[in-house]
């Protein structure tokens, strides 16, 4: 290979990181332009969810320690997957009634905001704050 052609691999190899670096920083609106929805529903385990299974409250501990992941299931029979928010946070409110605002994707939902009890408790804002605040260097 010729060092002419190794520069323009090279360089196609860093405009696509670049690139895909970026995006990871723009929020789901902005990237597509699609209108928020705000839904409420259970968060519940995927698995369980999908085999018709309700978890009964006092099981909580442990529904989190054998289900891989969560989901929201609305009181409509509708389920939503939240792929860009954390196992840890979905299991935070889990047998909980939420609303998340954010963009669907046929069965799923690019989460901005989760709400408990009418507050907000997480949003992406909010998690890019904590971050900053919380890994300091002293």
């Amino acid at each position: 290979m010729t060092a002419r052609r190794k520069s323009f691999v090279a360089l196609g190899i860093v405009m696509g990181l670049l690139f895909f670096a970026g995006s990871a920083f723009v929020s789901p609106t902005e990237s597509m332009g699609k209108e928020m929805k705000s839904i409420t529903g259970q968060i519940v385990g995927t698995q369980g969810f999908l085999t018709g299974y309700q978890c009964p409250v006092d099981q909580k501990a442990v529904m989190a320690s054998v289900e891989a992941d969560f989901l929201l299931a609305t009181p409509d029979g509708k389920h939503y997957y939240m792929p860009n928010i954390s196992t840890n946070l979905k299991v935070s409110y889990l047998l909980e009634t939420v609303t998340v605002k954010g963009i669907v994707h046929d069965n799923s939902i690019l989460v901005e905001e989760l709400y408990y009890d009418g507050k907000k408790m997480w949003s992406r804002e909010m998690q890019q704050q904590f971050l900053k605040e919380a890994y300091k260097h002293p």
